[in-house]
């Protein structure tokens, strides 16, 4: 007996060495590569300083993927997928992969109707493309968004009615470039992030201007307090909107508050958020449900749906001057996931938006990756968690649970680990047997008998 135990213990030891050497190369990494991405910092203000055609006015309130819009401002304090960048780049920093995002909306349905891209047409539309995690290596993230919202058929005209364009164009773009960084505190971590954003207004005259915007992100450990997140849009510094001969107007700048929980193993999420724009007198909220349902692997959907408003404060009143509600889902499929939002407008009409995203690998594998790499370094509360991750995903994952079992084992909670290995048993009979685990559950349960003293070892 003691020699089984001894044996199933000597494999469950993992090797430091390799470990080591790979956490001193990233440190030495993140040494060399941090100057770097400064330089790059700066060589993207120097270069599109002197480009008219790059970028969309942030000043613009519209827009966002499907997911997000949903959230409104509450959003800051969720920021969890490439629309982070949008709304709080201090997201960015808990993204585990590259992620590349498509979305499109006609607003309002405007104009001759969605999808219609032709030179007569009046559509409002509206295009993002985000790239999250551009360079996975990098000792912080790296994002980059492209933001255009655009449409035909206006008479444009001078000060004195002069008919200048009887079919011009209005566009405005924003190219924006995204990093972050996370430290921990305790248990508890702690994002920064920071936008640099390019703006460009295209009509009878360009207007051009550069911005910043700034994040943080507090994730607590104790799922008591609400995750949080504040951001500033707008630090514009000496940046002005320049539009040639005409007056020059600064970006206003916007500062939103926003609380989310996370619930029921992170299935719910109910967030709310607060924002106030510095040229307005008016402020908005919103309040948001998200509830993720995971039976149908490797299929899994999400419903959510929001509420905000926007209102006033005047003599001690509180005043709500418009409202509105919002809906839409997910649809997650292995690396691709469809976002859908409803946005009905009682006036101009409903707007329909979609999202197409794309990972790099699947979420499994990354929850997988994760508990290994937490496992290797001893760090088994943190590698339960991805594992359990994992499994909430994709509920007949027998080396998930299998991998669980090891855990328990090593923290001395026999009962969980047979419990776990049971269960791969019901799972995967093959992976059971190949895995040889009916030995170990013999072995457990032995270990099992002895700490309890049911049964005494023979000399």
């Amino acid at each position: 007996m003691l020699a089984r135990q001894q044996k199933i213990n000597t494999t469950l030891k993992p090797d430091h060495t390799a470990d080591s050497f790979v956490s001193f190369h990233r440190y030495l990494m993140s040494m060399a590569i941090f100057p770097l991405l400064l330089c790059f910092v700066f060589l993207f203000y120097l270069t599109f300083s002197s480009v008219a055609e790059s970028g969309r006015g942030a000043f613009s309130t519209t827009g966002g993927g499907a997911r997000d819009r949903i959230f409104g401002h509450s959003f800051v304090a969720v920021a969890d997928d490439a629309n982070a960048m949008k709304w709080n780049p201090a997201g960015i920093t808990s993204l585990p992969q590259r992620v590349v995002t498509f979305s499109y909306a006609s607003l309002f349905t405007l104009g001759s109707g969605a999808f219609d891209f032709s030179d007569t047409s009046s559509s409002v539309n509206e295009d993002i493309v985000n790239i999250a995690n551009l360079f996975p290596n990098f000792a912080v993230p790296v994002g980059i968004s492209y933001h255009r919202i655009g449409t035909h058929g206006l008479i444009f005209s001078d000060k004195n009615g002069t008919i200048l364009d009887l079919n011009g164009d209005y566009k405005e773009q924003l190219l924006t470039l995204s990093t972050g960084k996370m430290i921990s505190v305790g248990k508890s971590k702690i994002s920064f992030g920071l936008n640099l954003n390019r703006y460009t207004v295209s009509s009878i005259h360009k207007r051009q201007g550069l911005g910043l915007d700034t994040g943080i992100l507090f994730s607590p450990k104790n799922r008591l307090i609400p995750q949080i997140g504040v951001t500033l849009n707008g630090l514009s510094g000496g940046f002005d909107l320049s539009s040639g001969q005409e007056e020059t107007k600064r970006l206003p700048s916007r500062l939103t508050l926003g609380l989310a929980y996370r619930l029921l193993k992170d299935q719910l999420t109910i967030a709310s958020g607060l924002a106030k724009t510095s040229t307005a007198e008016d402020w908005k909220y919103g309040i948001t449900g998200e509830y993720n349902i995971y039976r149908f692997y490797p299929i899994h959907l999400s419903l959510r749906s929001g509420y905000h408003f926007r209102g006033s404060r005047s003599e001690n009143q509180l005043n709500i001057n418009a409202r509105k509600a919002n809906l839409g889902f997910s649809l997650y499929i292995n690396r691709f996931k469809l976002d859908y939002a409803y946005e009905p407008h009682t006036l101009l009409g409903n707007t329909h938006r979609m999202t197409v995203s794309m990972l790099q690998v699947r979420p499994t594998e990354i929850h997988w990756q994760n508990g290994m790499q937490h496992y290797m370094m001893l760090e088994d509360e943190s590698a339960l968690t991805s594992f359990q991750k994992l499994i909430i995903l994709n509920p007949h994952s027998a080396r998930g649970y299998h991998q669980i079992a090891r855990i328990y084992e090593r923290r001395g909670e026999l009962d969980n680990a047979i419990q776990s290995l049971e269960h791969v048993k019901q799972l995967d009979e093959n992976y059971f047997g190949q895995e040889k685990l009916q030995q170990l559950i013999e072995d457990l349960e032995d270990q099992r008998q002895l700490h309890t003293g049911l049964r005494q070892e023979p000399f």
